[in-house]
């Protein structure tokens, strides 16, 4: 018997505050900017102020699917994906929580994510980037906040 699932959690301090490390997470739309592999983010429905459906296409090499989710946002302190994709096995969720850092400058930032493929092709293929996904979030999170300051820095200027 072999564990088919994908799981991971990572805590790290982020040197950004917590609003804007926030707003970089639910900034669904603007995913294909930052988050590996995902190639479109097109809003479905808004369920209501925190909740929208969202189709996600994400690709790895000459692989390319698509899939719903439900996105969860509690303002300032969390975000929940899930999947109930037949893709997925009806398994994927991921979160993202955000935690006042020791300074106003910074954020603790954790981010869990857990899926199984239905496919066992789609499930021996991800042994390959999983590794990859585990080490580049949080990463790529803090990348995309750097983008953003510094835009909205040089826009200041302009500004000014």
């Amino acid at each position: 018997f072999t564990d088919t699932t994908h799981k991971h959690n990572e805590k790290k301090l982020i040197l950004f505050p917590k609003e804007i490390v926030y707003n970089v997470v639910t900034d669904v739309e603007n995913y294909p900017s930052w988050v590996p592999w995902c190639l479109d983010v097109k809003i479905l429905e808004r369920l209501n102020r925190d909740t929208i459906s969202v189709e996600m296409t994400v690709g790895f090499q000459k692989f390319k699917e698509s899939y719903t989710s439900t996105v969860t946002l509690n303002p300032s302190h969390d975000v929940k994906v899930i999947s109930n994709s037949a893709l997925f096995n009806g398994r994927l969720s991921n979160r993202w929580i955000f935690e006042t850092g020791p300074s106003v400058d910074s954020c603790w930032t954790t981010f869990f994510i857990d899926f199984e493929f239905q496919s066992p092709f789609y499930q021996w293929t991800s042994q390959i980037f999983f590794s990859d996904v585990k080490s580049r979030m949080i990463r790529e999170l803090e990348n995309r906040c750097k983008v953003l300051s510094q835009t909205s820095a040089k826009n200041g200027i302009i500004n000014s």
